[in-house]
């Protein structure tokens, strides 16, 4: 993981915990978006601050890691 990945995803983790101060939460959502290409268009939504929700974070990290997948 290089220093960028690190930095993103120690803001990513920041901006859900202020979400949401729930571990399983962050971790949930930590755990689908892998890539940092990922986290960073969750952070752009999480910004964007529209339907900004932990139902819709942990979904959005979801489709990311299928398309991923397929």
């Amino acid at each position: 993981m290089g220093l960028d990945e690190n930095a993103t995803k120690a803001k990513l983790v920041e901006k859900l915990y202020k979400i949401d101060n729930n571990r399983e939460f962050v971790l949930g959502v930590i755990s689908f978006a892998k890539h940092v290409e990922d986290r960073n268009v969750i952070l752009e939504y999480i910004e964007k601050g529209q339907e900004v929700s932990k139902k819709n974070l942990l979904l959005l990290a979801l489709e990311l890691n299928k398309a991923r997948r397929s």
